[in-house]
């Protein structure tokens, strides 16, 4: 491998904005982040079996409308990462990770649908129990039978949590220093305008204790940190490498990610090693705004669309063609088209 990273760097042409982070940059978080939990790495596949046969009957057991599964699963991993330089950082950190999922399928007057739910942690006693999941998935997928239509109407849309986040997640792929230097964003050169409503705050945060984005350093050796990128609607950063920063005469964000083969990006929330995203909305919840006494539509499942809009920001999906990605929480009841 050594080998041939130096036979690639000797036919590689001169790039003045490579290289490594300058000393001053590197670092990494000191203390426990509980990244890594000892009880995963003890589990037994007979007991993972175990937690998805109680995922699956749970939801076979809530409805007899469903039918069907089309599985449950447990999956586990635990890791350790080492990283080096020859500018002298070296830090290591280990890993762990657990996750349940089950997919139910309803059936009613000979139409099917489908939907999940999956919990996962770091730490195995923050996973939901498997009934919950069971229950939870099966309640979903029940929802979305007897769909109709609703008429042409411009109302407000509140993303229930999982939706926002996936919203959240594509729409963060524009901050990503790689696209803005390459001016395959509709934000590359926005920086300290307004986009968004005031009552947004988003933070890109890699330091808070247990979470999947957390880690004492990103993959170039720059320790990990909290970045604000939308203030009060206002964006105050984009999302950073060593070599995108150059590019774009700013600094690193600390959101190196590397991949396999061994290539560098500005890490976008949906690369390999996620961030952790936190919004600061208004002071409102789904459920208080549903009651207010307006019609609202409530998006349950977002389905995206090949083009993404991160170039044009327009919006990279769809709410129609599948009964219930959106839920109306006034003028009908159960699911829409």
């Amino acid at each position: 491998m050594v080998k041939a990273a130096l036979d690639l760097a000797k036919i590689t042409s001169v790039d003045p904005f490579g290289g490594l982070p300058e000393t001053s940059e590197l670092g990494k978080l000191e203390g426990d982040l509980n990244l890594y939990d000892d009880a995963i790495g003890k589990m037994t596949t007979e007991w993972k079996i175990d937690q998805a046969m109680r995922a699956e009957k749970a939801a076979l057991d809530f409805d007899p409308r469903i039918e069907l599964s089309e599985g449950a699963s447990f999956d586990s991993h635990i890791g350790r990462r080492i990283f080096a330089n020859s500018r002298g950082f070296l830090g290591s950190y280990r890993t762990s990770s657990c996750s349940l999922s089950v997919v139910p399928v309803a059936k009613q007057d000979g139409a099917m649908e489908r939907d999940y739910w999956h919990t996962s942690s770091r730490n195995s006693a923050r996973l939901e129990s498997p009934e919950s999941v069971g229950r939870i998935a099966a309640g979903r997928a029940i929802r979305r039978l007897s769909a109709r239509k609703v008429p042409t109407q411009k109302v407000p849309v509140i993303f229930e949590p999982r939706t926002a986040g996936q919203l959240l997640g594509d729409i963060f792929g524009a901050v990503n220093g790689g696209a803005i230097y390459r001016h395959a964003s509709f934000l590359a050169g926005k920086l300290g305008e307004k986009i968004a409503s005031d009552a947004l705050t988003v933070v890109d945060d890699a330091t808070i204790p247990g979470l999947f984005g957390t880690t004492p350093f990103d993959d170039e050796g720059v320790a990990s940190r909290r970045t604000m990128v939308i203030e009060r609607g206002v964006l105050k950063s984009y999302l950073l490498n060593t070599y995108s920063a150059r590019k774009l005469s700013l600094k690193t964000t600390g959101n190196a990610s590397r991949g396999i083969p061994a290539t560098f990006s500005s890490r976008p929330v949906r690369s390999r090693r996620r961030t952790s995203l936190r919004t600061f909305p208004a002071d409102c919840t789904s459920r208080n705004s549903l009651a207010a006494g307006r019609t609202r539509l409530q998006a349950t499942i977002l389905r995206a669309q090949p083009d993404c809009g991160s170039r044009t920001g327009s919006s990279p999906f769809r709410f129609q063609k599948s009964p219930s990605q959106v839920q109306c929480s006034r003028c009908c009841r159960g699911s829409i088209r």
